[in-house]
């Protein structure tokens, strides 16, 4: 059996959302990101935030690598929480060039596709 290819560069396995591990992790990935960012604000212990897991998961799937998507949780990443004034989770807050361009609170799975580029019907938008 042939071993699986190595991740790419940034951590993630292609297509699927990544897991932000600390406030110095998320700075890493928005410096070296060269496309848009969709970043996942939640908890662990927020039930809501898992209803978006799903979705978040599909869009990654959908959208290719034309967004990645970050998953960063606010106990985890302070900082980085409180740096983009994130009240309540989920948040989901679109990144291009580092730059915060639109932001969704709760759960809003067609506003959250739209931000990816992709149409409410499972296409692109």
């Amino acid at each position: 059996m042939t071993p699986a290819p190595p991740p790419p560069s940034g951590g993630a396995v292609p297509h699927e959302p990544e897991a932000v591990v600390s406030d110095e992790h998320f700075r890493r990935r928005v410096r070296e990101s060269t496309t848009p960012l969709l970043v996942d604000f939640h908890a662990t212990w927020c039930g809501p935030c898992k209803w978006l897991e799903p979705i978040l998961e599909q869009v990654a799937r959908e959208a290719g690598e034309r967004v990645a998507i970050l998953k960063v949780d606010v106990d985890l990443a302070p900082e980085t929480a409180e740096a983009f004034r994130i009240a309540s989770v989920p948040t989901v807050v679109l990144l291009r060039e580092g730059r915060e361009v639109e932001r969704s609170l709760g759960v809003e799975p067609q506003r959250v596709r739209a931000m990816a580029g992709l149409s409410a019907d499972g296409g692109e938008g």
